[in-house]
């Protein structure tokens, strides 16, 4: 099929002559080819590596190699999740919707991020803050004895993934990844592997620093 197109040429002193010129719809096709300009293809085989100008190709393969090494099929740590409800994920920033701004905003107003566990349900009660800068990274922590097996409700309020367990020293299966940004309102609707509620028995925490996700 062809399609036309006119031009209309303009010369001075004369009369303007319409022109028709004819292009093929292959032809039409090429320009808008997801190839590219050039309509041509690439080398078939393994694709070229894209290397950001001015960086060093083996620092991009070097950190490359660095970050899958962390990865497995389940993730970043080979970790799940608390099984139950999914979490709310909450910009840094901002309040979660099912929160009482009055005990939500107090993890929200520190001035640097970490990990919020609150005593009660929905944000509210007594709050347990875990400083980032504190609390030396990709380690295990104890909670305290004031919050050990008491927190219902927690907001992981870092831009990285944290990992809490069910006691102290950490033991398995009962370890899950709380991903960055992510908040459980009820630890009652979730459970560890193991089967075993959720609520009232955080022991342990470990802000991992290498990943964003879980």
């Amino acid at each position: 099929m062809s399609r036309r197109v006119w031009l209309t040429l303009s010369i001075v002193g004369a009369l303007c002559i319409p022109v028709a010129l004819t292009a093929s719809s292959s032809a039409a096709s090429v320009t808008s080819s997801p190839r590219g300009a050039s309509g041509l293809p690439e080398f078939s085989g393994a694709p070229p590596e894209i290397i950001p100008i001015g960086s060093s190709p083996a620092s991009i393969r070097k950190a490359a190699a660095k970050l899958t090494a962390h990865f497995s099929a389940s993730g970043a740590t080979g970790l799940p999740e608390f099984s139950g409800a999914p979490p709310e994920i909450i910009p840094i920033g901002v309040s979660a919707a099912a929160a009482p701004d009055a005990t939500f905003m107090s993890c929200v107003d520190e001035p640097h991020n970490g990990l919020c566990l609150w005593h009660d349900s929905g944000y509210s009660g007594t709050m347990w803050f875990f400083d980032q800068r504190i609390y030396s990274h990709n380690r295990w922590h104890y909670v305290g004895d004031a919050a050990n097996d008491k927190a219902s409700s927690l907001y992981n309020k870092r831009v990285n993934g944290t990992l809490i367990s069910k006691n102290m020293p950490p033991t398995s299966p009962d370890q899950v990844c709380v991903v960055e940004q992510g908040a459980y309102n009820n630890l009652a609707n979730n459970s560890w592997p193991d089967g075993s509620s959720a609520n009232d028995s955080i022991s342990g925490f470990n802000l991992l620093d290498n990943l964003p996700n879980c």
